[in-house]
């Protein structure tokens, strides 16, 4: 049986880029460490906590999700589509007057417009989720194998290692910056 996961593995193979991996004990510290690193010229730095940190997204320089974006036109698209088939069944294809009743009944199309629209856009919003989690970072694949308590109370920094001798310098960047520990990842 084919699964969504090998089908996406084969589209987009996920990258084999070893990471450096710096725990702090507070989001303050986080935050300075990450604002060191994109100054010393890191690319592609990431960081997980267990809540989210106000301002960690624009030190690390991560860009707006287009998910919203393409959920509010989903859901707009399938309400207009909606809409247009009551309105097509009704006035046009077999129109019938009930109790005179306009054959355009906006109101009582209402509920039915909308749950269309919401039904589009939740499952484009989860089609979406699915295609830009696997797109996200070369290094995203691979954040469920650093360690289980990772989302409960720890705060890690990791910093992908493109080219030989990346790894020293991460090392002792993390190490300069005050991490409780640091741990590598290989490939």
């Amino acid at each position: 049986m084919l699964k969504i996961k090998d089908v996406l593995a084969q589209i987009m193979p996920p990258a084999k880029v070893p990471l450096t991996i710096g725990y702090f004990d507070s989001p303050e510290h986080l935050v300075e460490a990450a604002e060191h690193a994109m100054d010393n010229g890191f690319k592609d730095v990431d960081a997980i906590t267990p809540y989210p940190i106000h301002g960690l997204a624009e030190v690390l320089k991560i860009s707006d999700s287009m998910i919203p974006w393409a959920t509010l036109g989903a859901g707009l698209s399938g309400a207009a589509l909606m809409l247009w088939v009551q309105w097509y069944t009704s006035a046009v294809d077999y129109p019938l007057n009930v109790g005179g009743k306009p054959l355009f009944s906006w109101p009582a199309f209402a509920p039915i417009t909308f749950e269309g629209g919401e039904l589009i856009g939740g499952v484009t919003t989860f089609v979406m989720l699915l295609i830009t989690a696997y797109m996200a970072r070369p290094h995203a694949v691979i954040k469920n194998k650093l360690d289980p308590k990772l989302t409960d109370n720890r705060f890690a920094l990791l910093i992908p290692n493109f080219s030989h001798g990346d790894d020293v310098k991460a090392m002792e960047f993390l190490k300069g910056q005050g991490a409780d520990e640091i741990r590598q990842l290989p490939v």
